[in-house]
C-alpha cells in the first residue's frame, strides 16, 4: 500500500512538472496612440505598446506612403515611430499589424488630403451682343457658385473624380 501510495505521488509530481507555465502571447496598444491623425504634410509620431514576447509590425498592403522605425522588437514597453509622406489631393487610411505570436493589435493611420481651389479665369468680358463661357473650377472642397446678376445664368456644373473639374 505503501509502494502505491509513493507510485502515485510521484505520478503526480511528474504531471505537475509538465505542465506548461509560459504565458500566452500578448500585444496592447497604449490608449491615445491606437489611431495616429496626420495633416496632409509629411511627419512622423510615436505608437506606444507592450508585450510579453518578440513581436514584429508590418504595413498593410497599400500603404506605402507609410514607413515604420522598426519592423521588430522584444519583450516589454516598445516605442514604435511612424512616419507618412505627404499626401496629394484625396485623403488616406492604412494600418500596422503588431504581432506576438499568435496575439495581434492594429494601429489605424489617417491622412488628410491637400484642400486645392483652381480656378482657370478670374475675368471674362464681352462685348455689346454677350455670349457664352466656361470657367474650370479644378477643386476636391465642396464648391458654390454664387451670381449677382440677373443677366447671367449658371449651366449645369460638369464633374469628374478625385480632384474634381467643374465647368459653369
Amino acid at each position: 500500500m505503501k509502494k502505491i501510495l509513493l507510485l502515485l505521488c510521484a505520478f503526480g509530481a511528474l504531471l505537475t512538472s509538465c505542465s506548461d507555465k509560459t504565458p500566452a502571447p500578448t500585444i496592447e496598444v497604449l490608449e491615445g496612440t491606437e489611431i495616429l491623425d496626420f495633416s496632409n504634410a509629411e511627419g512622423s509620431k510615436v505608437v506606444k505598446f507592450s508585450a510579453n514576447g518578440a513581436w514584429t509590425a508590418e504595413v498593410t498592403t497599400g500603404a506605402e506612403w507609410i514607413t515604420l522605425s522598426a519592423t521588430s522588437g522584444n519583450a516589454g514597453e516598445n516605442e514604435l515611430t511612424v512616419s507618412v509622406s505627404a499626401n496629394g489631393y484625396e485623403s488616406r487610411s492604412g494600418a500596422i499589424l503588431l504581432a506576438n505570436g499568435a496575439a495581434t493589435a492594429q494601429v489605424t493611420v489617417n491622412q488628410t488630403q491637400e484642400n486645392a481651389l483652381i480656378v482657370d479665369a478670374t475675368e471674362k468680358v464681352f462685348d455689346a451682343v454677350g455670349g457664352a463661357f466656361g470657367i474650370t473650377v479644378e477643386t476636391n472642397l465642396v464648391v458654390s457658385v454664387s451670381i449677382n446678376a440677373e443677366w447671367i445664368s449658371q449651366a449645369e456644373p460638369t464633374a469628374v473624380r478625385g480632384l474634381e473639374q467643374i465647368v459653369y
